[in-house]
């Protein structure tokens, strides 16, 4: 999909006909039932109070600059999670590599974002439970991508993931630092406490 189309792009959430809210978001629009939104979000609910007459709301961009083309499509991937009454499950956000540039990683951490800056507590345990298991299970050695998730994790407050991908990164870190895709930058965005556990962890583990 290119960034033209997108910008054309309405996605529509059942049944149409009783929509009554669009919500705009990186050029496109969501067609959504106020009902849905006000009774999962804490945000919503405060916003649709204070004015029953609200229909389009403009959101704000928190998809941390990765693009129009990855923003959209997250987006309408966590409302559909709103509109679930059963259990989300790991398979829902297993991607084809082939297919998309979306991580499953990418894909869930996002929507705890989502969650967080909206209001949605409910999704968010459901997001965070399974979110957990398959980082835990998934984790991908000697991968600098490891190091861009760890702040958004220490921010999400997820301690026992904040400790795996750590140990991780400190076992691997002079191959990691080798890697193409690897940038101080990304390295100067982590905490001091967390880059000084991840040095120690390197040097003892090449001292073995």
């Amino acid at each position: 999909m290119s960034v033209s189309s997108l910008e054309e792009t309405t996605y529509n959430f059942e049944p149409v006909e009783f929509s009554d809210l669009t919500l705009l978001y990186q050029n496109a629009a969501f067609r959504v039932h106020k009902y849905v939104l006000a009774k999962e979000s804490s945000y919503f609910s405060a916003l649709l109070k204070g004015d029953r007459t609200i229909d389009s709301v403009a959101l704000p961009d928190i998809s941390a600059g990765l693009g129009k083309i990855w923003g959209a499509p997250l987006m309408k991937k966590w409302l559909s999670c709103l509109y679930r009454d059963t259990a989300l499950t790991i398979g829902e956000f297993t991607y084809d590599p082939s297919k998309t540039n979306i991580t499953s990683e990418f894909s869930m951490i996002s929507m705890v974002d989502f969650c967080q800056y909206f209001g949605c507590p409910r999704v968010e345990a459901q997001l965070r439970e399974i979110s957990s298991k398959f980082l835990n299970s998934s984790l991908i050695r000697k991968n600098p991508w490891m190091i861009r998730y760890l702040p958004r994790l220490e921010a999400a407050k997820w301690k026992e993931l904040v400790t795996l991908y750590v140990q991780a990164i400190g076992e691997n870190f002079k191959e990691i630092c080798k890697e193409p895709n690897y940038t101080e930058a990304e390295w100067s965005l982590l905490s001091t406490d967390v880059q000084y556990q991840i040095l120690a962890i390197s040097e003892k583990h090449h001292l073995l």
